[in-house]
């Protein structure tokens, strides 16, 4: 696999991280993480960003890691290994917001 195209996730994450971390979108417009709860106070919406920042960082440093791991082990990136590294990508992807949302509903327990 192209060196290049295996480390596209953890290079838009970083770049994600950064966006989020350093440059937050305000509250109320367009851009950022735009969850229900996001939406309900500015503290909370600010939290999101930044948790949502903390883990495309987090989560850049793993996927770098195991793609240099995986790199350094096998001359050839093919078959159950090149599916392993894309299913670990997609996981962290689809794990996304489910994370940001229960740390948002363990900082910020919702009102009965």
């Amino acid at each position: 696999m192209d060196m290049i195209s295996s480390y596209l996730i953890p290079l838009l994450y970083l770049y994600f991280a950064y966006r989020l971390i350093r440059h937050p979108a305000p509250f109320g417009e367009n851009g950022g993480i735009s969850t229900r709860r996001a939406k309900e106070s500015e503290e909370i919406w600010n939290y999101v960003q930044r948790t949502a920042g903390n883990y495309c960082l987090v989560a850049a440093v793993c996927i770098a890691l195991i793609v240099y791991l995986i790199a350094e082990n096998y001359e050839e990136v093919t078959g159950t290994v090149y599916w392993v590294q894309i299913g670990i990508q997609v996981a962290s992807i689809a794990l996304f917001l489910p994370v940001v949302n229960y740390q948002t509903n363990r900082k910020f327990p919702k009102k009965k």
